[in-house]
């Protein structure tokens, strides 16, 4: 199964990120996707006390907030 989801990001960043794609002689879906990968896999999800990239105060509480049940309940399905 495949999720759908939009972002909005700057566009300094998102021209940047552009010229990288360009560079590599990608896409944008399979380097994004690439990006997330290896950060989850030098990241660790299972503890929830580690925050190595905080949310910038400009994007807290924006958004929908997930609550620690909905959280426990994603870890679980991915049995992390």
């Amino acid at each position: 199964m495949n999720m759908r989801t939009s972002i909005e990001i700057p566009d300094y960043l998102f021209k940047k990120l552009k010229i990288k794609v360009v560079e590599k002689n990608t896409t944008m879906k399979a380097y994004l996707i690439n990006l997330v990968e290896r950060e989850l896999e030098t990241t660790s999800l299972s503890n929830p006390e580690v925050n190595k990239n905080p949310i910038p105060k400009s994007l807290r509480n924006k958004g929908k907030e997930y609550k620690n049940s909905i959280i426990n309940k994603m870890r679980e399905d991915l049995s992390i």
